[in-house]
């Protein structure tokens, strides 16, 4: 299930939903597993299931964002935005538009992307009227790339690994 995650910078969004369900449907299984831990076998799956993950994941979260900011970036050029992800592990994701010229813009606009944004695992939304303007930025409580969990909603569940 995992080896399906694509860990190439994807070129539709579609990719992305795809390969972030398949982590949550993955962490998933390892948090029922528990139930059946007391049996070697699937013990030993399970900590296989883990260490594809966190490998999958690694490689994939950082290239999920930066398809997400060019496949955005292409899709609002005729609104007169840019999107750009940036930093390290292309953790920054950079909204510029004139509209966020006014707070309120910058509100709303962040209140309807977040739920988009933090499963990506981003960890800051900057938003700037014009390249080089000052800018407003929020900090994204997100996991590390590393992390195995889940998202319901806007929550996160991590899954620890067993003891």
């Amino acid at each position: 299930m995992v080896e399906a995650v694509f860990t190439g910078r994807p070129e539709t969004e579609l990719v992305i939903n795809l390969n972030l369900e398949t982590l949550n449907t993955a962490a998933r299984l390892l948090r029922d597993g528990e139930a059946f831990a007391s049996d070697p076998q699937v013990r030993e799956a399970m900590a296989e299931l883990r260490r594809t993950m966190v490998q999958k994941q690694t490689a994939a979260f950082p290239a999920m964002r930066a398809g997400y900011g060019a496949i955005k970036d292409q899709a609002v050029w005729e609104n007169d935005m840019d999107i750009i992800v940036q930093g390290g592990g292309n953790r920054t994701i950079r909204f510029i538009a004139g509209i966020f010229a006014a707070n309120r813009n910058i509100a709303r606009f962040e209140e309807s992307v977040r739920p988009v944004l933090s499963p990506m695992r981003f960890r800051r939304s900057q938003y700037e009227w014009y390249r080089g303007s000052e800018y407003t930025y929020y900090t994204l409580e997100t996991p590390d790339d590393a992390e195995i969990g889940y998202w319901v909603g806007s929550t996160f569940t991590p899954v620890p690994a067993p003891e």
